[in-house]
């Protein structure tokens, strides 16, 4: 069981990694709930997010989260509704982008799958 210092520098550590994974409205009321030392909204946050959206859940990710949800009186299984992605691939990401005529790189939106109707 870590000490909740450790536990909130763990759990501010998952928040940056992810950056680009969360909405910036869900980021910014996880690291809200911290700042007011709120370990367990800051999960449960972190948590129904992960069911909407997909997480780079690591091994040790799992492990915080479930003892966090456990510490604050939740059930450590929803952890099983987030939905895993690959940690290399955040959305949005940035793909092949072409160099300007200059030789500099230039900026272009991500590529999209199209969605079958």
């Amino acid at each position: 069981m870590r000490t909740p210092e450790r536990a909130a520098t763990d759990l501010h550590e998952m928040l940056l990694r992810f950056a680009t994974w969360l909405p910036g409205h869900v980021a910014a009321e996880a690291r809200q709930h911290l700042v007011d030392g709120q370990l367990g909204d800051a999960t449960r946050t972190i948590v129904l997010a992960g069911t909407f959206d997909p997480l780079p859940l690591a091994g040790d990710d799992r492990d915080l989260l479930a003892e966090l949800l456990a510490a604050h009186g939740a059930d450590p299984q929803v952890l099983d509704l987030i939905r895993t992605a690959d940690p290399v691939s955040p959305p949005g990401r940035l793909t092949d982008v072409p160099p300007a005529r200059d030789g500099a790189p230039t900026r272009s939106a991500p590529r999209r799958t199209p969605v079958a109707a």
